[in-house]
């Protein structure tokens, strides 16, 4: 049976992770009217959510996708997908809003949907002493639930404000958060989570 978690111990051995909030994920013109809807209304969740972890000495971990232009390292993602993320442009480059600061980690090389795969994020978060992590940003039910799952693997404790992440459409991003509430990680909202640390 799942154990509940105090959202207090948030306050301890936590970091925040800012998943691919990217030009090429949130711009208007490469998005469904809903789908940038949605993304536009988990910003300011997510600028709270760094605020509180700033305030309060919790590491901030930016990832960002990244693509050679020749297409090399996309592999089969680009029978799904058309190219995106390319080393360099603006489009790989984080949004205006959520611009990482002084003192925050960014995660560039990373060219899988897991954060975790390919990219030196595990080391960070070892020599963070990280053993909770935050997970925030874009798409619940692809680079979000693939990092969750291969943490979750390698025993982190991972929560999840259902309002600060998003869903390539609301369907499937319900269908992540449920897949992830079952026996992946706890599912909270931003609001509850604020509350939670001092």
């Amino acid at each position: 049976m799942k154990k509940e978690f105090d959202l207090k111990n948030l306050k301890q051995n936590t970091a925040v992770l800012v998943i691919d909030m990217q030009n090429d994920f949130a711009s208007q013109e490469k998005n469904t009217p809903e789908r940038w809807n949605q993304i536009h209304k988990i910003i300011p969740n997510i600028q709270k959510i760094l605020q509180k972890a700033t305030d309060n000495k919790i590491p901030i971990i930016y990832t960002r996708e990244m693509h050679r232009a020749s297409g090399v390292d996309l592999g089969i993602e680009i029978d799904f997908e058309e190219q995106h993320c390319i080393e360099g442009t603006p489009g790989a480059e984080i949004i205006e809003e959520l611009k990482p600061k002084e003192g925050d980690y960014l995660v560039t090389n990373k060219r899988r949907y897991s954060a975790f795969m390919g990219t030196d994020l595990e080391i960070l978060l070892r020599g963070l002493k990280v053993e909770n992590l935050i997970l925030t940003g874009a798409f619940t039910d692809v680079c979000v639930l693939a990092t969750a799952m291969e943490a979750r693997a390698l025993d982190y404790r991972i929560v999840i404000p259902e309002d600060s992440v998003v869903g390539t459409n609301s369907e499937r991003h319900k269908a992540a958060l449920k897949c992830i509430d079952y026996i992946v990680g706890y599912i909270t909202t931003t609001k509850k989570m604020l509350e939670a640390i001092p």
